[in-house]
C-alpha cells in the first residue's frame, strides 16, 4: 500500500505541477493578448484624438478667416461715426446756403414784381393823361 499511496501522491503533485504550468502559460498568452490590444486601442485613440484636434483646429482657423472678411466687408461697407458727423455737418451747411440763395431769389423777384407793378402803375397813370 505504500507504493501505490506514493504513486497517487506523485501522480497528484504532477498533475498540480501540470495544471500551475498551464495556468500560467495560458495567463501569459491572455496577458499578452490584452497588452497587445491595449496598445492597438491606445494607437486608434491617439489617432482619433490627432484627427479631433486637426479638425478643431481647421474650423478655428475657418472661424477666424470669416471674422476676418466680416470686418473687411464692415470696413469698405460701412461709414465710421465720425465721418458720418462730419458729412451730414456738409449736408446741413449746404442746405443752410441754398435757403439762404432761395430767400434772396425771392427777395429778387419780389423786388423785380414790384418795380414792374409802380412800373405798370406808372404807365397806367401816364396813359390816362
Amino acid at each position: 500500500m505504500g507504493g501505490e499511496l506514493l504513486v497517487g501522491i506523485s501522480a497528484l503533485i504532477l498533475n498540480v505541477i501540470v495544471a500551475i504550468v498551464g495556468l500560467t502559460w495560458g495567463l501569459a498568452k491572455i496577458r499578452d493578448t490584452v497588452k497587445d490590444e491595449i496598445i492597438k486601442y491606445r494607437i486608434e485613440l491617439n489617432d482619433d484624438i490627432d484627427s479631433t484636434g486637426r479638425s478643431f483646429g481647421e474650423s478655428i482657423a475657418a472661424v477666424r478667416e470669416k471674422i476676418r472678411e466680416v470686418e473687411l466687408f464692415i470696413r469698405d461697407t460701412y461709414v465710421r461715426r465720425d465721418n458720418w458727423s462730419e458729412g451730414f455737418k456738409r449736408i446741413e451747411a449746404s442746405l443752410q446756403r441754398m435757403e439762404q440763395k432761395i430767400d434772396e431769389a425771392k427777395a429778387v423777384a419780389a423786388n423785380a414784381a414790384a418795380v414792374a407793378a409802380a412800373a405798370a402803375v406808372k404807365a397806367a397813370t401816364h396813359n390816362q393823361n
